[in-house]
């Protein structure tokens, strides 16, 4: 799962624990309209709890702390691709310029322009 949804999953159990007492004293009270009324804002969370938790489709609901472990890990692998991703950029950077000093000595002119710009840009970061 992305981290965002089980960041989603994590709050709407928060709001199923919050709001759960409430429901129950809803249904109790015969699903009085005076009572739903009063906690109107805490019946709709409830609902929309169950509502995210019957379109999960993971079979049984995670607990809070494997939602937790899960979006530590998913987090630490995020940033090793991005690390991995700057390291290509710099990469990537490097090979251009080498290719650009080859073709100059080379002396082909289609995009010497080009090159010794992004040299330039280059030399001044």
């Amino acid at each position: 799962m992305k981290i965002k949804n089980l960041n989603e999953l994590k709050k709407h159990l928060f709001n199923y624990s919050k709001t759960v007492k409430v429901y129950t004293d809803y249904r109790n009270s015969g699903f009085s309209i005076d009572f739903y009324n009063q906690n109107s804002a805490d019946l709709l969370l409830h609902k929309a709890a169950k509502d995210a938790f019957s379109a999960f489709d993971g079979g049984k609901l995670p607990s809070i702390k494997m939602i937790n472990e899960d979006i530590k890990q998913l987090s630490d692998e995020k940033t090793k691709l991005y690390e991995a991703l700057k390291k290509a950029k710099v990469t990537l950077r490097e090979c251009q310029i080498a290719k650009g000093n080859v073709e100059l000595l080379l002396g082909k002119d289609n995009g010497v322009k080009d090159i010794q710009k992004n040299n330039d840009i280059h030399q001044m970061n």
